[in-house]
């Protein structure tokens, strides 16, 4: 029972750290908010929408269920951008259970940032050298306040907010022009009243009552990230998953990282201090060095047929095929594949999935209304 509860809070470790560059499986990404660079949009994005046109019509509800949660591409999520490429709104949108098909009423997030912070840690940005095909936006965050919500209708730009709105807050240190750590604070909830609202104007910030987490950051002698360790502040913070959104999360563990000769990234490792429960390894294409093949050790998301998963991109970052490794006798196909057409910034606009081990046959053809800043 006490290893069963570890592993449960280490899932939402892994939600914060987000090993793979890639798009993970819909069960992480409906809880936590995604930068461009961990959806592998290019360009200057403003909006994207994706949507199913087309699902192989004699599926059963499992199958279904597999087409919409559990592929590796795509999900029923909005994202809205701003200028700085950062999120502004993210829109979830829920399938009834039973049919899997009927839309349910959308729940929105809402971003604000503080403009003053955000040109202040554009500086941290230069700090920190990027893991590869890791972008460096994933470790810096600003300050921002959350709005959670209800789309009242799901074409329609009403939004019924749903709770109070939330402030976050991070801080960093930095030493031999490196960060060093982040602290995250939560502010307690409270009614932004005229009071309250006069005080933002002026710039005054309420007081931090929350530590939520500190991260520390470790490197080595070529200035490689080569782990981060990360520690529960508050015990008495609600774990709600909401919160995810912003990386918050309740445990103790560490990030590792390792490299090759060349300071390409070949291995990250998940522990908590005892126990490795998630470990990927990368091999780069040696024409545009991007990475070309991830295997992935996973013991904590059970919903996957294998705990050995082995994905295959192409040129533009996006999986071409998943392999699921076992020698165990699954009632799952043990291979997914994946088709895209692209527009002119190598996004793909559609793409279609071989779900079921077929190649031949599409199982779901999902496509992406990508909306750019002119």
């Amino acid at each position: 029972m006490k290893n069963k509860f570890r592993k449960t809070i280490l899932v939402g470790i892994l939600l914060i750290f987000n090993l793979s560059a890639s798009a993970q499986g819909n069960y992480i990404s409906n809880m936590q908010i995604k930068s461009k660079a961990e959806l592998n949009l290019k360009g200057p994005v403003k909006s994207v929408n994706t949507l199913y046109s087309y699902i192989k019509p004699d599926l059963d509800h499992k199958r279904k269920f597999r087409v919409f949660l559990e592929n590796d591409v795509a999900n029923d999520i909005a994202y809205q951008f701003n200028t700085d490429g950062l999120v502004t709104r993210k829109t979830n949108y829920h399938r009834d259970e039973k049919s899997l098909e009927v839309m349910i009423p959308t729940v929105v997030f809402l971003y604000e940032y503080e403009p003053n912070d955000s040109e202040e840690k554009k500086n941290y940005l230069a700090l920190l050298k990027p893991l590869n095909s890791f972008d460096a936006d994933n470790f810096v965050k600003r300050n921002q306040h959350i709005s959670r919500g209800i789309q009242t209708e799901r074409t329609g730009k009403d939004i019924e907010i749903t709770g109070k709105k939330e402030y976050f807050y991070y801080t960093y240190k930095i030493e031999h022009n490196k960060i060093t750590e982040e602290k995250m604070y939560k502010d307690k909830a409270r009614k932004m009243d005229e009071k309250m609202a006069a005080l933002y104007d002026e710039g005054e910030k309420p007081v931090l009552d929350n530590l939520c987490y500190v991260k520390n950051f470790i490197y080595d002698s070529k200035g490689n990230l080569v782990k981060c360790t990360f520690l529960r502040g508050n015990a008495g913070l609600e774990f709600e998953s909401y919160l995810l959104d912003n990386r918050f999360n309740i445990c103790r563990a560490n990030l590792r990282y390792y490299y090759n000769d060349q300071n390409q990234l070949i291995k990250t490792s998940l522990d908590d201090t005892k126990e490795i429960f998630v470990a990927e390894t990368y091999t780069y294409d040696p024409e545009n060095l991007t990475v070309k093949k991830r295997n992935r050790t996973n013991r904590l998301l059970s919903y996957l047929p294998s705990d050995n998963v082995e994905y295959t991109y192409n040129e533009n970052r996006d999986i071409l095929e998943t392999k699921f490794v076992t020698d165990d006798e699954i009632n799952q196909p043990l291979f997914r594949y994946y088709e895209y057409e692209y527009d002119s910034n190598k996004n793909w606009i559609k793409c279609k999935m071989y779900l079921e081990g077929n190649k031949n046959e599409a199982t779901a053809i999902a496509e992406r209304k990508i909306e750019y800043f002119q």
